[in-house]
Order: structure tokens, then sequence, then C-alpha cells
């Protein structure tokens, strides 16, 4: 009789865990601020020398792209 008790609450445990294991998230919302403050992102443009290739890590390091991409920052930033 203990042994059928001990399945029975071993299966009402497991079920437990699995019901609230399944509670669903809430879908996150935009407010009406939020949309007021969307910005459309900037292009980024800068010349790049013909020495370096696209996929060269030292173009990252060129001050001509961080003068372009510090600009663009510029322009997102709240006032």
């Amino acid at each position: 009789m203990t042994r059928r008790i001990l399945i029975l609450m071993t299966i009402l445990v497991a079920a437990g865990i699995n019901a609230a294991g399944q509670t669903e998230k809430p879908v996150p919302a935009c407010t009406q601020k939020a949309f007021a403050a969307l910005k459309s992102l900037p292009k980024v443009q800068y010349d790049c020398p013909e020495r370096l290739i696209e996929s060269d890590g030292k173009i990252l390091k060129l001050p001509e792209r961080a003068a372009a991409l510090n600009s663009g920052v510029k322009t997102l930033t709240v006032k």
C-alpha cells in the first residue's frame, strides 16, 4: 500500500513540475513613446585606402572609419 502511495506521489510531483514549466512568457510590447523615439540608422561612409583588403583587421582602426562612426553615433544621440 505504501508503495502505491509513493508511486502516486511521485507522479503528482512530476506532473506539477511539468505544468509549472509550461507557463508562457509575456510578449514585449513597444509603447508610443518608444515608437516616437525610433530613428533610422545613418549611413556610415568613409574612404578606404586601396592597399587594404576589406577583410583585413587594419581597416577597423582607420581614423576615417572612427570619425564616420562617431558622426553616426552623434546623430543617434538623444538630445
